[in-house]
């Protein structure tokens, strides 16, 4: 590789590296955004979400995801079973533990979500179903390495 392609390429690296960086951002401010438009906290707005796409968690799944304490986690949970977001129930395998299923999106998000899939629709509208499943590689393997840097960071304390 040339010096020429090899400078061009660090060039696209690093506005990947920006561009993602930036739809973290974006993605946080969507979450709050969402939370604000639904009178909700962010962080059970972020596990709203979560627990819609995986149906079922337990409560240090939960917390995990979330980045809470086991005290802050279960405040939320109180607070979005109350709301009539959740339902818990005890594992039938491990009854020290509980199984936290989403009920109905509340209608905001409902909302929100059809305007997020409409305009991603509309965005991939001509793109191949090739190039869409390396979207989808590209960002479950982006995924992947956000996992392995939270956990990363997780277990070292602070300088």
């Amino acid at each position: 590789m040339s010096s020429g392609s090899s400078n061009e390429r660090q060039k696209l690296l690093s506005r990947l590296t920006a561009t993602i960086r930036e739809e973290m951002r974006l993605a946080i401010a969507w979450n709050d955004a969402a939370a604000t438009f639904a009178g909700i906290y962010p962080t059970d707005a972020a596990i709203l979400f979560f627990l819609y796409e995986n149906q079922a968690a337990t409560a240090s799944q939960v917390s995990k995801i979330a980045g809470l304490t086991t005290g802050a986690t279960t405040a939320a949970l109180i607070r979005l079973e109350k709301g009539g977001f959740i339902s818990r129930e005890r594992d039938p395998h491990d009854k020290r533990r509980a199984i936290i299923r989403p009920k109905q999106l509340p209608k905001q998000f409902q909302a929100i979500r059809k305007l997020s899939e409409t305009e991603l629709q509309s965005i991939l509208e001509n793109t191949s179903n090739s190039a869409i499943q390396d979207l989808i590689t590209h960002r479950q393997q982006t995924n992947t390495m956000l996992t392995h840097i939270i956990e990363e960071l997780a277990a070292t304390s602070s300088p």
